[in-house]
């Protein structure tokens, strides 16, 4: 090494020796507010008060609620492990054919209004990407 080399190659190690100590300090001195996370889905609609019945599977609960004065009517999933997909379809059997009602994904509670007034409704737990039904509830 030349000795402007090394009088160049010392320089640049003192200024890194100085600045990178700098530059640290300062960068856990800036005051950041904290990050707030917002909800990706919207929020679980509070639960009927009537529970009319509930079936268990080893992956999830279902449990059918009913409003107390009114014919509405409820379907709450509760999620206990992961799903052997990783969306599956909730559908309700009607008059016209089956319908869907929404989503299960992370295990977790969900909650779906029922369409019609059916007392005893039949809902299926489909995988909609290769057509075929995890689960079947009848209530």
């Amino acid at each position: 090494m030349t000795p402007t080399l090394r009088r160049s190659h010392r320089i640049i190690w003192l200024a890194l020796a100085v600045a990178l100590p700098v530059g640290f300090s300062a960068a856990f001195r800036m005051n950041r507010e904290p990050l707030t996370l917002e909800p990706i889905g919207p929020d679980v609609p509070a639960p009927l008060p009537v529970l009319v019945k509930s079936v268990n599977t080893p992956e999830l609960t279902a449990t059918l609620r009913r409003g107390a004065t009114t014919a509405d009517s409820q379907l709450e999933v509760v999620v206990k492990t992961a799903l052997e997909v990783p969306s599956a379809v909730v559908r309700v059997r009607q008059v016209t054919g089956w319908r869907a009602i929404g989503l299960l994904s992370a295990p977790g509670l969900y909650r779906y209004p029922l369409p019609g007034a059916d007392a005893h409704p039949t809902i299926d737990v489909v995988d909609d990407i290769h057509p075929r039904t995890l689960h079947t509830i009848q209530f």
